[in-house]
């Protein structure tokens, strides 16, 4: 579904991801693992278009997304929870969750909405609450829900973990499953690494802006370097 081949991409004159080559599958939760700075979040800011890469090339169902505005990338089928949640503070649940469908045309969009509700009930709960007042796990609920409006065929993830309690953590990543279940391909980046890797697939672990090893996801799970390095083992 996605493949990125020698990509290199940064910042003014800083480079921050250098010959990387990266594939996801349709069907698959593949985790992208990697400590602060490494740079997950410009992959995926890459991937979406929000930065311009230097060289290499990023294609999604065969097309080169290289050159393409975001709201393009987003009509094809992509879409990114980013980090931090950013949802409008001032707006309320539901109208978070409508922005993730501007861009829809079609006469499914209630429907949708409902079914977001039946993921995330504490929404429907709070739909007309604002969405700066609520809590940081349903503002992480907001995000994602806001992300799915759009049904996206590929998800990126950025992070869902930050600032949140473990069990919420944990709540989270299960959703990510149904998410799968329900025909959606999910690249995930996670800094809870043990959590995120008992739900995929596949791994990759970055390392300075290059893929420094890629496996099964139980195979990463028992490697002793990366137990070390991010378990604490």
């Amino acid at each position: 579904m996605l493949k990125i081949s020698h990509l290199k991409a940064g910042y003014g004159d800083t480079a921050i991801i250098w010959d990387l080559s990266l594939e996801v599958n349709a069907g698959e939760i593949v985790a992208l693992i990697g400590v602060n700075g490494a740079g997950k979040t410009t992959l995926l800011r890459t991937i979406m278009g929000l930065l311009a890469p230097w060289s290499g090339s990023i294609t999604y169902r065969g097309r080169e997304l290289t050159g393409l505005a975001t709201d393009r990338i987003v009509g094809l089928g992509i879409n990114m929870t980013p980090q931090g949640r950013r949802l409008f503070a001032g707006m309320s649940v539901e109208e978070n969750l409508l922005m993730g469908a501007f861009l829809r045309r079609d006469g499914e969009i209630k429907a949708d909405l409902e079914r977001i509700y039946g993921l995330f009930p504490r929404l429907g709960e709070r739909r007309r609450q604002t969405a700066g007042t609520l809590s940081g796990g349903e503002q992480q609920m907001c995000a994602l829900g806001r992300s799915l409006m759009s049904r996206p065929a590929l998800l990126l993830l950025d992070e869902m973990s930050l600032g949140l309690a473990p069990v919420v953590v944990e709540m989270l990543l299960d959703l990510v499953l149904q998410i799968r279940e329900q025909g959606t391909t999910v690249l995930l980046v996670e800094q809870d690494v043990e959590e995120a890797l008992l739900r995929a697939d596949r791994g990759y672990v970055l390392e300075g802006g290059r893929i420094s090893l890629s496996a099964p996801a139980g195979e990463l799970l028992a490697d002793r370097k990366l137990q070390e390095a991010y378990l604490g083992l």
